[in-house]
């Protein structure tokens, strides 16, 4: 892990989540207390240069690259809800419209989020300050 991540470490990792899924995989995302919602705080489809998805080869792969339209696409389905959940990343990321640049290669849907009253939601947008990956 000596190559920066997509998404920052987490600030506060007893209050906020991270998770990834791996193709063909389902995701799900829930806050236990049905008085919270999930407030995503990063979000990405690709290849991350630290995260790897078990028992999968990345021979030829590049270090890291995501959808630029993945985090809009999961804040737009989970943000200021209770759960949510996407069946099938293979087609989802077809169907769901993220960008294909990691062809050919083992994508994962990567999630950090944490559950929050609703009157606490924010609508800062984490990636719109990473630099584009080649």
């Amino acid at each position: 892990t000596n190559s920066n991540s997509i998404c920052e470490p987490l600030s506060d990792p007893l209050k906020q989540n991270e998770e990834f899924w791996c193709e063909p995989n389902d995701m799900q995302i829930e806050c236990e207390n049905p008085n919270e919602v999930i407030k995503i705080l990063c979000a990405f489809y690709g290849i991350d240069p630290n995260i790897r998805c078990p028992n999968t080869i990345y021979i030829g792969s590049p270090t890291a690259c995501y959808s630029k339209t993945s985090y809009d696409l999961i804040y737009n389905e989970c943000n200021d809800r209770n759960n949510c959940s996407f069946s099938g990343l293979s087609s989802f990321s077809i169907d769901s419209g993220f960008d294909n640049v990691c062809s050919g290669h083992p994508n994962m849907l990567y999630v950090q989020w944490e559950c929050v009253p609703s009157k606490e939601l924010t609508t800062s947008h984490p990636l719109s300050s990473v630099t584009p990956l080649p």
